[in-house]
């Protein structure tokens, strides 16, 4: 993750831990035949929150049915399903044991993929207790606040946008797929508002646990501190009359997590895309600033006294990743312009985009 979400964003998680426990009470009860129709257990006042959405009873109801029917055996399956799912952020790591139910008990499996999938779709209409908004509304807003640049946290290449009744909800993205994991499907922990991209181009419902190889590998915890960012080593301008350059993208840490990042938003590509096409721009907005300020674009010294401080302008970019890679890329160009090999040949490369920037913008 390029970000990671504040736990606050967690507290209202009550939905989940009520329909979990309720599933276990199913399981582990002697005489699950003689309970009470769920939500009778429910603590008010979220008992009457359940009794108005006949969809969720309903579908907890034939789950039960189903569970109640199984043998010990398949009970401690669904129960360590159930748990291990929800072991957040325990699971994400390649030596957590996991648990599914989905080969073994297809139907159990459907079933609670048909429960989940329905809770989650209420997160956008039901209430915690005394708030005004809806959970899934109050999670994203107290995420979109907490963000100092609106975007999306798997990329940091997507703007956010404001909540607004005018428009619809943003994606919110299952990390455990809902398919796979269906315990997991309303847990907060698990749901991570992105970007349209991140969310329906690059990730899709693929598998974060296991790679496409179906073997165990680590992810980010989304609500964790722990990040993943890039480094440009090994870029570099290739000898030619003007500024190409070969980059080459490395995911930091260039660990298993880090892999697997890469795996799920495609960062590697996505990013090499951005410093190809946006890099003679750099160069030219680097060339404005110089003249803005008053130095000298023939002045090699100047010049490089300027990129070092046009270099600290880039954190004012939108987009975070943007701004990385701008920042990167041009103490590259700062490198590769005080260096004896390439010196001459990049600083006359700026002062050629520098002359084609004045041509534009005053044209004969």
């Amino acid at each position: 993750m390029f970000d990671t979400f504040p736990v606050d964003a967690l507290a209202h998680n009550w939905l989940s831990e009520i329909l979990l426990e309720e599933i276990e009470r199913e399981i582990s009860h002697a005489h699950p035949e003689a309970l009470p129709a769920f939500p009778h257990f429910v603590q008010q006042p979220y008992r009457s929150i359940f009794e108005r959405y006949e969809s969720i009873v309903s579908r907890f109801h034939k789950l039960a049915t189903e569970i109640r029917q199984l043998n010990t055996t398949d009970k401690a399956l669904v129960h360590a399903s159930l748990r291990t799912q929800n072991s957040l952020p325990a699971i994400l790591l390649h030596d957590f044991e996991y648990q599914e139910c989905a080969t073994a008990l297809p139907k159990i499996h459907a079933l609670a993929v048909d429960l989940f999938s329905t809770a989650f779709e209420r997160l956008s209409v039901i209430k915690s207790p005394d708030h005004d908004d809806a959970i899934r509304d109050w999670h994203f807003d107290l995420i979109f606040n907490a963000f100092k640049k609106k975007t999306c946290a798997a990329c940091g290449l997507e703007k956010l946008e404001r909540p607004d009744a005018d428009i619809p909800r943003p994606d919110l993205d299952h990390y455990l797929s809902i398919s796979q994991y269906p315990f997991a499907g309303v847990n907060l922990m698990n749901l991570t508002p992105m970007g349209i991209a991140c969310n329906t181009r690059y990730k899709l419902a693929k598998d974060v646990l296991n790679d496409d190889a179906g073997s165990r590998t680590d992810s980010f915890d989304p609500y964790g501190e722990l990040r993943g960012t890039i480094s440009l080593e090994g870029s570099r301008f290739l000898p030619a009359d003007h500024a190409v350059a070969e980059w080459r993208v490395s995911i930091v840490p260039d660990t298993a997590m880090g892999v697997n990042w890469d795996r799920l938003f495609k960062i590697k590509s996505r990013y090499s895309g951005v410093l190809y096409s946006d890099f003679a721009d750099w160069v030219e907005q680097f060339s404005d600033y110089v003249a803005r300020h008053g130095m000298s674009i023939t002045d090699r010294e100047a010049v490089l006294s300027g990129l070092g401080r046009f270099i600290e302008t880039c954190r004012y970019e939108a987009l975070p990743a943007v701004a990385l890679l701008k920042a990167s890329a041009m103490r590259l160009f700062h490198d590769a312009i005080a260096s004896e090999e390439l010196g001459s040949r990049m600083h006359q490369f700026l002062m050629q985009v520098n002359e084609r920037r004045t041509t534009k913008e005053h044209p004969a």
